[in-house]
């Protein structure tokens, strides 16, 4: 192995909130009445977890049970301006997968889902991400490519799992302050516009660009969370600040196209509903 094997990568992690509970309740016996309550809770959100709100999906989803992790490769260099655009891209596809997710689960009464963005790294060990029986026509084990080896992955579901006790409570997104720095530095790299950071009382709003070009704001609690009387979180090897994302403060270039092709359909329905007059 060569440190050319290893790639950076960012990882969402994201899970409902409380659906252990019916399974300990009832002994992990899925026949007990008090298990259909979480099969009828997974079916009412399974679409959020196999597809994705984004304009332009990109990155790679991995589904299992009550959570899914998203991941894309960064591939930082001068030239690279594609891999960046295709970051914002799968950013802004991670934050709105959430939002719906969470917003449908409250919906139905349950408790929402929990979220965190880490950056980290991945070692593929096996080009294939499957293997199959051609005898018996059955798939043996499944190992995709993209979550082979990921840390970013790992320290994204350790940061989740810590809950409460590291101050990461309720149905929010936590985003790992140091993707900020990378990213920054990456838009640089490529010509782009560096991120704009306007801090007010208690919120930090942060401008991305693309190329030159306004992409999207979004905005933070100015304070991050602090973990055993730190500002920041240090817990098994992982040292790095989470700062909890305002949720519905997303505005991108996106949302402004969609609002645009809606207004000029609804403008040419009416348009022809008055010729057909």
């Amino acid at each position: 192995m060569d440190s050319t094997s290893i790639i950076e990568c960012i990882c969402c992690w994201c899970d409902l909130l409380g659906y252990g509970s019916p399974f300990v309740e009832s002994k992990w016996d899925l026949n007990n009445e008090k298990c259909r309550q979480n099969f009828q809770r997974i079916v009412n959100v399974k679409d959020s977890f196999h597809s994705s709100w984004s304009a332009s999906p990109v990155g790679t989803k991995l589904v299992f049970n009550d959570g899914y992790a998203s991941t894309i490769d960064c591939l930082p260099s001068p030239d690279n301006y594609d891999n960046y655009k295709n970051i914002l891209y799968f950013l802004e596809g991670a934050i709105k997968d959430y939002e719906s997710l969470n917003s449908r689960d409250k919906q139905y009464g349950f408790p929402g889902a929990r979220s965190i963005i880490s950056l980290g790294q991945r070692f593929s060990y096996d080009t294939c991400s499957h293997s199959f029986d051609m005898i018996f026509k059955r798939t043996i084990s499944y190992y995709p490519e993209e979550f082979q080896m990921n840390t970013a992955f790992s320290k994204a579901f350790i940061m989740e799992e810590a809950g409460s006790k590291a101050k990461i409570s309720g149905s929010n997104m936590y985003f790992d302050a140091s993707l900020f720095s990378y990213l920054n530095n990456f838009a640089k790299m490529t010509g782009c516009s560096p991120f704009q950071i306007t801090k007010e009382a208690t919120v930090i709003k942060l401008s991305v660009f693309e190329g030159n070009y306004w992409f999207a704001d979004l905005c933070f609690d100015s304070s991050p969370i602090r973990f055993g009387g730190k500002m920041g979180y240090e817990n098994r090897g992982i040292e790095t600040t989470l700062y909890r994302y305002i949720e519905h403060s997303l505005h991108s270039i996106i949302d402004d196209a969609a609002f645009e092709a809606s207004y000029a359909d609804s403008l040419r329905a009416k348009l022809s509903e008055e010729d057909a007059e």
